[in-house]
């Protein structure tokens, strides 16, 4: 097969690292992105609009690619419930995942793992 690209997006930056995951008993997937910004951002696809939408955008350290920031290597629980980010070097950050009442999507702040 082929593959077909259906959507692009510019970013002014240097995507670190990109995950796909769906919240236990949700019906839509997200990606989540680290980035040079020291920033992780949680997006969902918008099949009407053709584009990635931001769900949720959290800062986690200094901008830079550095070995001591977290963002490097990005791990997700095949649940859907956390996210890890991991440094080249000794730190690691966990991220829990939930649903609020109206099912939209929260994050804990940052804990150190």
């Amino acid at each position: 097969g082929k593959l077909k690209s259906i959507a692009f997006r510019e970013c002014f930056g240097i995507v670190r690292s990109m995950s796909a995951f769906r919240l236990a008993g949700a019906n839509r997937d997200h990606v989540v992105v680290g980035s040079d910004s020291g920033r992780i951002v949680v997006l969902k696809f918008d099949k009407e609009k053709n584009q990635f939408e931001q769900v949720h955008k959290e800062t986690f350290g200094k901008s830079g690619v550095r070995r001591v920031v977290p963002g490097q290597f990005c791990c997700i629980d095949p649940k859907g419930r956390a996210v890890m980010l991991a440094a080249v070097e000794k730190q690691k950050v966990v991220y829990v995942l939930n649903r609020d009442s109206q099912a939209n999507l929260t994050i804990s702040s940052p804990l150190e793992a």
